[in-house]
C-alpha cells in the first residue's frame, strides 16, 4: 500500500461519513497528519442544523487557510473540493474525497489520493480494524446516512489487492 503524501487534506464527505458514525479518531491513526480548509468546514457547518453530527467534524482536525483556487479547478468542482484539492497542491499533500471529479483532476495533477473506503482499508491492513469492523462502519454509512460506496464492502476490495 502507498504511502500517504502528508499531510492529508480532508473534503467534506469524508469528514462528514467519520463524523457520522463518530469514527473520527481514525485519522488519529494514519500515518500522515490530516488537515481541511474552510470551504470544507463551512460545508459542514452549513449542515449541522439538520445533522449534530457534523459538529464533530468541524473541530476535528486542524484548519489550513490561504488556499487560492486556480479557474479550472474553481469551476470544474464545488467549493470544498476545489479548495481542498489546490490546498494538497500548495502543501505537496494527499487528497482525501470520494467525489469522482475532484479524484480525476487530482489524479491529473499527480496528488496522491484516498477516501473514505481508503481510510478503512488503511486501518485494516494496518490491524487497527478487521475487515468485519471496516464493514459494519461502511455498511451505516451506506444505510444510514445515504453513502453511494463504489464498493459494498471492505472485503471486496481485500479479495482484489
Amino acid at each position: 500500500m502507498k504511502p500517504y503524501r502528508s499531510p492529508i487534506v480532508l473534503d467534506a464527505t469524508v469528514l462528514s461519513n467519520l463524523a457520522f458514525t463518530d469514527d473520527l479518531h481514525l485519522l488519529d491513526h494514519l500515518i500522515a497528519s490530516c488537515v481541511t480548509v474552510e470551504a470544507v468546514n463551512d460545508e459542514l457547518r452549513a449542515g449541522t442544523s439538520a445533522y449534530a453530527e457534523l459538529e464533530r467534524a468541524v473541530n476535528a482536525i486542524e484548519l489550513q487557510t490561504g488556499h487560492e483556487t486556480t479557474d479550472p479547478i474553481r469551476t470544474a468542482l464545488d467549493r470544498g473540493e476545489a479548495y481542498a484539492l489546490q490546498a494538497a497542491l500548495d502543501l505537496d499533500g494527499s487528497l482525501a474525497t470520494d467525489d469522482r471529479q475532484a479524484r480525476a483532476h487530482a489524479t491529473d495533477r499527480d496528488v496522491p489520493l484516498t477516501g473514505s473506503v481508503g481510510i478503512l482499508l488503511r486501518h485494516v491492513k494496518q490491524n487497527d480494524l478487521t475487515a468485519d469492523d471496516a464493514d459494519a462502519i461502511l455498511h451505516r454509512w451506506i444505510t444510514d446516512f445515504q453513502y453511494h460506496s463504489p464498493v459494498e464492502s471492505i472485503h471486496e476490495v481485500l479479495e482484489t489487492d
